[in-house]
């Protein structure tokens, strides 16, 4: 039994890393998916089956990891650039072996995000989204700025004031 590395592309949730920005690597303990997204670790107890993918070989074909881990997403697809029975058989012979009880199947699971991307990602819009003075110079126009606020905080207004609009609605 030897370790299986493969490259290719993944699919988690809904977001798709194309080939070659993904790996799977199998051992007789751990099944690890490695993308430009994350790294998703199984033990066999944590997968619940390995089925095909997609219908257009070459294009459209991977393995399905059906798992029972709650902290990842439904969803989880390697595409392979082979035939994905045949890295099936190879992932068996390798000796993982799936073991969780069908049941336990995670049936949706969203988008995999974590948190702190979300917040820095917030926070780097000041630099990312130009000002209404810089469109405004882009057409050659005079600035006339609408918001004194940066976007940032903009943004986090806006969510406030939605927040502010629904408790006031509910309050009578």
């Amino acid at each position: 039994m030897e370790e299986i590395n493969v490259i290719g592309g993944a699919r988690i949730g809904i977001v798709n890393a194309t080939w070659p920005f993904a790996r799977l690597a199998v051992s007789p303990v751990q099944l690890k998916l490695t993308c430009v997204l994350d790294c998703y670790e199984f033990l066999p107890k944590d997968v619940v089956s390995l089925r095909p993918y997609g219908a257009l070989p070459f294009f459209y074909s991977g393995i399905r990891i059906l798992h029972a881990r709650r902290d990842y997403p439904s969803k989880i697809i390697f595409w392979c650039p082979s035939n994905p029975e045949t890295l099936i058989s190879e992932i068996r012979d390798a000796g993982f072996l799936p073991t969780a009880p069908a049941g336990s199947e995670i049936r949706w699971r969203g988008i995999p995000l974590r948190w702190s991307a979300i917040i820095l990602f917030i926070l780097n819009l000041e630099r990312t989204v130009p000002s209404q003075c810089q469109i405004a110079a882009w057409f050659h126009e005079p600035c006339r700025p609408i918001h004194t606020r940066p976007a940032t905080l903009r943004i986090l207004g806006l969510l406030g004031d939605q927040t502010v609009a629904r408790t006031s609605g509910n309050d009578s």
